[in-house]
């Protein structure tokens, strides 16, 4: 089986913002930086954030050393980090 191609919107170390409207689990209004990516390949992770299988989630860095996996469509580009 050939890998999927990702059309990714986010980089290595892009700035993001996490929307207001994600659920309170992800942060919302908080801004970190991408350090990580992966699709979501099986049912269960799928149901675990309520997405798609084959849905791009992205690990995101805060300030504090925490991180996160978000799903693409909680994050917005933030170019004034």
């Amino acid at each position: 089986m050939a890998d999927k191609l990702l059309d990714l919107q986010f980089n290595m170390g892009d700035s993001v913002l996490i929307k207001e409207s994600s659920p309170e689990s992800y942060m919302p209004g908080c801004r970190g930086s991408i350090c990580g990516l992966r699709s979501i390949d099986s049912p269960g992770l799928a149901q675990g954030f309520d997405q798609l299988i084959d849905s791009e989630h992205y690990l995101v860095e805060f300030e504090d050393g925490k991180a996160l996996e978000i799903p693409k469509s909680f994050l917005i580009f933030n170019s004034k980090l």
